[in-house]
């Protein structure tokens, strides 16, 4: 059984999987954080003036508290919000379709090493079911998962211009540079936080690429895409510094310094131990959300469907080492996973204790792809020739399995329930508006009120989903910013409030947290619906049938005491 063969004839199987995890991001999709605000706000910014518009969005000129080098992925979601709006199910798609074109171009980077097949489509595999790379946030996305997948692409490229060809022409040559060229502007404009790593996967690939050409043919072709990168950061800057001096700019949102050395241990050990409860608050919620009984049983499948398929395959070419390059290592790709792994951590805690902003969690969204190379670190030690031949084929396929339990897991029970539940409760909050005059929304809660001392109104700040609600999960009920954007921008209330204050008999003042909106507004007494969960759970709701809706601000008096609640005069700061 050769590896030509056996990928070949299974082309079908990977049809089926492809057109499932289509059809799975699909039926998922849907906007949150940020999308709720950016799929109205990105093409009313250009309509109101093209030319300047795209200028604000690429070089993020409506954020002058901030330098951002996001300007291609802003644009990328313009051009989607313009074509089909608040359609979710299309974003879901190009998700998608783009996790599938980048597992297949790492299967495809992998084996232009030479390196083991069996190993290159495990990893691969790995990428695509990862549960720390769903996302369903165009926004986090797109400067946060695309810039990978350029890279990705970008060093598939790189690595075909190095290999000897006898057919490729001189055009051919000249076409793939420039598709290196775009890409390297592609990689500048989508992020920042991704560009070391981005340039140490190129370097690697014009290093190892198995290729007659000299270093110094080589690092020619590597500046080829590391040109446009550096070249297209430096632009941007300037561009970006003549376009916004420096008394338009507002205060800057961080502020990046070198760490106190007395402190550093102390700062170093809470950021790993963030780290690794970014893991355990992605993992545990999916396994409690499930239960006990379904945990066990695709447990039980996934350890009997690893055992069936290690022995099915005792005797293939599955267990054997091929014939690889002659320069390469034993355990040289999990020791090059481990690079990229160290790269990308090093990243993120440059970036995180250097700006100050330590998390007692690790946010989920920065972790997308570093917990991702991790588990592909995992996979490629499981599945190295050398272990395959000691241990078998068990352990890779197990975890690859164990993987894809999770993953499954959550696109298929998790999320389908949490977006069922969200939908339920923003219809029924629909439907109680009808017939408001240009209502506004309340949230409100039992467990976080904002009558109580130094309440503080954050992006966190629980809604109806108790506290400390899943982030995977992404509902647009959990927290205040989602669920107050999705009530302005998709439901189309006039405000978003989190606290009410009485000022006579007729008018009410209602606050918002001030961004992209005002403070406050006062509104009439039965222009308001508030929302309000009165239930006391000790972490997070998995459903929400603790939830009421109250049509005017005096059914919810009549309901609750206004004293008791903190609603009188004396609110007004």
């Amino acid at each position: 059984m050769t590896a030509c063969f056996t990928i070949k004839k299974y082309y079908w199987l990977f049809s089926i999987f492809g057109i499932f995890i289509i059809s799975v991001y699909a039926y998922n999709a849907g906007l949150f954080h940020d999308d709720l605000f950016l799929v109205e706000y990105l093409p009313k910014l250009f309509h109101n003036n093209h030319l300047g518009g795209l200028k604000t969005i690429f070089f993020s000129l409506d954020l002058p508290g901030e330098y951002r080098l996001y300007g291609l992925s802003r644009t990328i979601h313009l051009l989607l919000a313009l074509s089909i709006g608040t359609q979710a199910i299309y974003y879901g798609i190009f998700i998608g379709i783009s996790q599938l074109i980048t597992g297949w171009a790492i299967y495809r980077l992998l084996r232009g090493f030479l390196i083991d097949y069996f190993q290159a489509l495990i990893i691969a595999f790995i990428w695509i079911f990862s549960p720390f790379s769903v996302t369903f946030c165009f926004h986090h996305y797109s400067y946060l998962i695309l810039p990978f997948q350029l890279t990705v692409v970008a060093a598939l490229v790189l690595q075909q211009l190095l290999s000897e060809c006898a057919r490729r022409t001189s055009y051919s040559l000249w076409l793939q540079r420039l598709v290196l060229i775009s890409l390297g502007c592609c990689i500048a404009w989508t992020g920042e936080a991704h560009l070391p790593l981005s340039i140490f996967i190129l370097g690697l690939t014009a290093l190892l690429a198995p290729s007659k050409k000299s270093f110094g043919q080589r690092t020619t072709e590597l500046a080829i895409i590391l040109a446009p990168i550096i070249i297209g950061v430096i632009l941007h800057r300037v561009t970006w510094i003549v376009l916004l001096p420096k008394a338009s700019r507002q205060q800057a949102r961080y502020h990046f310094s070198l760490p106190n050395i007395q402190t550093l241990p102390t700062n170093l050990k809470i950021f790993f131990v963030s780290l690794c409860l970014g893991i355990k608050d992605q993992i545990i919620p999916i396994i409690i959300f499930v239960g006990n009984k379904v945990n066990l049983g695709l447990m039980s499948c996934m350890i009997f469907l690893a055992i069936a398929i290690a022995y099915f395959f005792k005797n293939s070419s599955f267990l054997s080492v091929e014939e690889l390059d002659h320069k390469q290592l034993v355990f040289l790709v999990p020791l090059l996973f481990l690079l990229a792994c160290v790269v990308s951590f090093l990243i993120i805690t440059i970036l995180s204790i250097g700006a100050g902003q330590i998390s007692m969690v690790f946010p989920r969204r920065y972790g997308y792809i570093p917990y991702t190379l991790l588990g592909m670190l995992l996979a490629s030690f499981f599945a190295e020739p050398r272990v395959r031949q000691c241990v078998g084929l068990f352990p890779s396929i197990f975890f690859s399995l164990t993987v894809f339990g999770l993953w499954l897991e959550l696109q298929l029970i998790c999320l389908p329930a949490i977006r069922k539940e969200d939908q339920k409760m923003w219809n029924h909050i629909s439907t109680a508006s009808v017939g408001m005059v240009e209502p506004s929304i309340l949230f409100i809660n039992a467990y976080n009120s904002p009558y109580v001392p130094n309440f503080q109104i954050g992006y966190g700040t629980p809604v109806l989903r108790g506290l400390d609600f899943p982030q995977i999960f992404e509902s647009s009920l959990s927290y205040y910013w989602p669920a107050s954007q999705y009530a302005r921008f998709i439901l189309g209330f006039k405000y978003s409030s989190y606290r009410c204050a009485i000022l006579n008999s007729h008018k009410l003042r209602v606050f918002g947290n001030g961004v992209y909106a005002s403070e406050f507004i006062d509104i009439n007494n039965d222009s308001l619906l508030i929302v309000t969960d009165e239930s006391k759970p000790s972490s997070w709701n998995r459903d929400l049938r603790s939830a009421r809706i109250y049509k005017g601000f005096k059914a919810y008096q009549d309901s609750l005491k206004a004293k008791e609640n903190g609603f009188n005069k004396n609110n007004i700061n």
